[in-house]
């Protein structure tokens, strides 16, 4: 057949503008695929993502049959029979009938087409993309390196403790003085996947000048944290107990030293 007898998907979109036809309800009922039509582009030189449209592909005589089969799809997935029509639009009586296995192909075409727009969502979309929702008192949201919910983390500002014993990092550049000391920071996260919070430990030091990221990081269940907490506690207690007999000591050497030199003058 010429392409003098052929349509493009455009052209006939315009015959079946009254019905307002899709190009992807003119393809479901035309016999091709967009993989077919795509294709004819590519052999006609042009761009097979832009110009499929444009592509005489159609026979001229199949756009009556296109039209019937797309308002039959329409009337099977509304659930009515296309063969009855009211001239005036009047309202009647009309009642399903079931095509065998017409009708579930056709709502599955429809569902394949909305579950498309699903996919697409935001990072922040939680509901969307499966994750529990953050905590009220979570306050920053963190996106996972492997960009599913398992590796994102919701987290509450965090405590910086400075750590004298690790490297530092220069703050700006080796030109400025400032220095970003080693730190430990402690606060709450809460993975996507879970609805509980964690206390969250993390060690960053310096490495020849420059931070060097996270070298530890502990995340504790909260009864863990507190048996953390009790022991860190009693170990205070025991060093500084200990050492106040000590302080006492050297505190009643340095009253006898001034003594002496008192005596002497």
């Amino acid at each position: 057949m010429s392409d003098r007898n052929l349509l493009a998907l455009l052209a006939v979109s315009e015959h079946l503008g009254d019905i307002g036809a899709t190009i992807e309800e003119i393809l479901d009922n035309s016999g091709y695929t967009l993989g077919e039509a795509m294709a004819a582009a590519a052999r006609a030189g042009m761009d097979p993502e832009m110009d499929y449209r444009k592509i005489p592909l159609i026979p001229a005589n199949a756009v009556d049959e296109i039209r019937r089969r797309i308002l039959t799809e329409r009337a099977e997935m509304a659930g009515i029979d296309a063969d009855l029509e009211s001239p005036d639009d009047a309202p009647i009586n009309l009642t399903p009938t079931p095509k065998g296995w017409a009708a579930p192909l056709n709502q599955l075409k429809t569902k394949a087409r909305e579950s498309k727009k699903a996919v697409l969502v935001t990072e922040t979309d939680w509901e969307g993309r499966g994750a529990r929702p953050p905590l009220p008192y979570m306050t920053e949201f963190y996106p996972g390196d492997h960009l599913n919910i398992a590796s994102d983390l919701y987290r509450t500002p965090h405590v910086t403790i400075p750590l004298s014993a690790y490297d530092a990092w220069h703050a700006h550049n080796k030109n400025d003085d400032t220095l970003h000391m080693a730190v430990m920071s402690v606060g709450l996260c809460q993975h996507g996947t879970r609805d509980y919070p964690m206390v969250e430990l993390e060690r960053r030091v310096g490495i020849d000048g420059q931070e060097s990221g996270a070298q530890a990081r502990y995340e504790l269940f909260l009864d863990e944290a507190e048996q953390l907490a009790h022991a860190l506690l009693l170990l205070l207690d025991v060093a500084r107990s200990a050492d106040e007999p000590r302080q006492l000591h050297r505190d009643e050497a340095a009253i006898r030293a001034a003594a002496e030199i008192r005596e002497e003058l």
